[in-house]
């Protein structure tokens, strides 16, 4: 059922064999078997089939466990086993023995304690010495067991949200625990079938007998208390109808899974932020990449290193490889992405399309949301936004062809953009021009040789300023110190912009340009003006958790918002870090600030609302 459910349509069909099932644990070597031992599995929950508990020794005659090992032996032999540490699975019932399973390794879970604390064999140590082709002698079995032994597992009726785990301190003293194990944590999704196979965790007790034992796992297992939630008030988990429990059953793993992962958002607190699972979302390096992708590739690597220094549990997740994080990310565990991704399958132009696709698979992330990625990209939105907002903004036009006309009102000298895309590419010498002509032929670069539609704006001399800006509401914003890029040294030919060659080339020409972190002898009414016109545009776009706005001042001092960079460069370099450093922020902190936000944002979220 399980294979039907999850791995494809086919499915095996047997006789049911009604009896006793046990595990006999092998040492086998040389076909020789040196060492066995049965323990007894309690009766199992159907229709399912899943294992509930076991005890050690067996209890069952010793002419059925003779049976057993015979069947067991004879099996092997036939498969053409010869050595290793097996996990034999049958059952013992009127009509004989049958067996069910022979797992060629040692049996998980509880086994390994099993057997050496009720017969002292250490499974491994043989499994090392066969695979090493060290001779082992046949080891004697004594007739009892140093320990008689009980195990239980954990399970639960319902796949649903485990919300409560108490394990008394004082019970792990106890004198008859042998150890408990949970793997499950508050938060985590519990599937059960036709959901998933999961339990929370096992108990092993031991006793002076097995009815002692017996008795010893019912007193211990009774102090351990956990709740389990089916669905919380605000999801859909369990109040959808079906004709079958199998009906439905992807789509409530889906939703359960998603609930799982807000509420365990809701639940953690800063000083326990570092115990969630974080993906980090971004676009693998390559030696063959242009030296721009090479350094947004490189982020990922700070990104991951930094995290993990905080003791964080992260997994990298490349979305150059797009059919691949896909699934990648659905059959993850990760409780939030870090969002770093620049590109889809090679292309800069799918930034909000990577949201989108942690969206639609209910997985939250940091960073701002699919529609204001797409508007802060596309620059021609952008700027009909800010029109309507009363953000200043120059002056500007837009074509989709370089024989469009532009309304003749702009004023020279303007400044041609591709309309869409980031990391001023598209922008060169050339890009800002002087007269009709001029602007012809970069409008036919823009809209042929790029392919892009273009942007064209009243060019403002002056000097840039970047706000960078934390949060996602009024509430908690954050403005971090400001950053002046100052272009005056520039020789004459050079135009006063931030052009691809003077982000990504090597022109030492560029060397010139003066960056300030904070400005230097600009006024406090300029320092507040900039400030909350950054703020309006990064609220207005619904920016998310950082972000950082582009402004030009003009020799007046008059702001002219350019653009915003939502989710921007997060390398330990670039405006965001900078700043926070100014701040006395690390770029670790930085980052697990960044998480905090993020985390913040999703607590007043419904189950249903994941943007």
């Amino acid at each position: 059922m399980e294979t039907s459910l999850s791995d494809g349509v086919e499915i095996l069909v047997e006789e049911y064999i009604d009896g006793d099932e046990v595990d006999i644990d092998i040492i086998l070597q040389n076909g020789k078997i040196k060492f066995f031992s049965i323990s007894d599995n309690d009766k199992t929950n159907e229709p399912f089939f899943l294992e509930t508990g076991q005890s050690i020794p067996s209890g069952l005659p010793e002419r059925t466990q003779t049976e057993l090992m015979e069947m067991a032996e004879e099996t092997l032999e036939k498969m053409g086993v010869q050595n290793g540490v097996i996990h034999f699975e049958a059952k013992a019932g009127k009509n004989g023995t049958v067996p069910i399973e022979a797992n060629l390794r040692m049996g998980g879970d509880e086994v390994y304690s099993f057997v050496k604390v009720a017969w002292g064999v250490d499974l491994i140590e043989h499994a090392v010495k066969i695979a090493l082709g060290v001779y082992i002698p046949k080891i004697h079995r004594p007739v009892a067991p140093r320990k008689y032994l009980a195990g239980k597992y954990f399970l639960n009726e319902n796949s649903g949200i485990l919300v409560k785990l108490t394990v008394p301190e004082d019970l792990k003293r106890h004198p008859n625990l042998e150890e408990i194990h949970f793997f499950k944590e508050i938060g985590d999704a519990i599937l059960v079938p036709p959901e998933g196979y999961e339990f929370l965790g096992w108990v092993v007790v031991s006793g002076y007998n097995r009815l002692d034992a017996q008795d010893n796992l019912r007193e211990i297992t009774g102090k351990v208390k956990y709740e389990v939630v089916k669905f919380d008030s605000d999801s859909a988990l369990g109040r959808t109808s079906r004709k079958s429990r199998f009906s439905s059953a992807v789509l409530n793993k889906t939703l359960l899974t998603r609930a799982a992962r807000l509420e365990k958002l809701r639940s953690v607190s800063k000083e326990n932020q570092e115990k969630l699972r974080i993906g980090v979302l971004g676009n693998s390096f390559d030696e063959n990449q242009e030296p721009w992708e090479k350094s947004l590739a490189k982020v990922s690597e700070e990104v991951v290193a930094a995290l993990k220094a905080k003791d964080y549990q992260v997994t990298f997740f490349d979305s150059s490889d797009f059919p691949k994080v896909v699934t990648d990310l659905k059959n993850s565990d990760v409780d939030l992405v870090f969002n770093l991704a620049e590109k889809i399958n090679q292309s800069a132009l799918a930034k909000s399309d990577i949201t989108s696709v942690l969206e639609a698979l209910q997985i939250p992330y940091t960073g701002s949301s699919p529609l204001t990625l797409a508007l802060a990209q596309d620059k021609i939105k952008f700027k009909k936004m800010l029109a309507f907002h009363n953000i200043p903004t120059a002056r500007w036009d837009y074509a989709y062809s370089a024989d469009e006309e532009i309304d003749e009102s702009l004023r020279y000298p303007l400044i041609v953009k591709p309309a869409g895309g980031d990391h001023s590419l598209g922008i060169n010498n050339q890009s800002v021009v002087n007269n009709k002509a001029e602007l012809k032929i970069q409008l036919a670069f823009v809209t042929e040789r790029l392919g892009s539609p273009a942007l064209v704006e009243e060019y403002i001399e002056g000097d840039e300023y970047d706000v960078s800006i934390l949060g996602s509401d009024f509430d908690d914003f954050e403005v971090l110190p400001l950053s002046r890029t100052i272009f005056k040294n520039l020789p004459a030919e050079y135009k006063n912009i931030y052009t691809f060659e003077a982000k990504w080339g090597s022109n030492p020409v560029y060397n010139e340009v003066i960056l300030q972190q904070p400005p230097k002898n600009i006024s406090k009414k300029l320092e507040t003006l900039l400030t909350e016109i950054a703020l309006d545009t990064y609220n207005i776009l619904d920016c998310q958790d950082y972000g950082r706005v582009d402004i030009r001042v003009d020799a007046n001092d008059n702001p002219y918002v350019l653009e915003l960079n939502a989710n921007p460069s997060l390398a330990p370099g670039a405006r965001i870090p900078s700043s926070a450093k100014l701040l006395g922020i690390g770029y670790g902190d930085l980052l697990v600030e960044i998480i905090t936000l993020a985390i913040k944002r999703y607590k007043g979220k419904s189950a249903s609302y994941l943007a």
